[in-house]
């Protein structure tokens, strides 16, 4: 069976249901886990042989 994935790779502090909490303005003041949350994933996925599209926002 194949099965289609893909990542949306944000921070936690980014998706707009979060912004009254955490306005763009404090953005730089929040912890970044990001870097390593992908690391931990890259790695899974190259452990399982996984392929995936990921979706960044620039």
């Amino acid at each position: 069976m194949k099965n289609i994935l893909s990542v949306d790779v944000e921070e936690w502090f980014h998706p707009e249901a979060l912004q009254e909490r955490f306005p763009r303005d404090t953005w730089d003041a929040q912890p970044s886990r990001v870097e390593q949350n992908m690391d931990k994933l890259l790695n899974l996925f190259e452990e399982k042989e996984v392929t995936a599209t990921f979706f960044t926002l620039g």
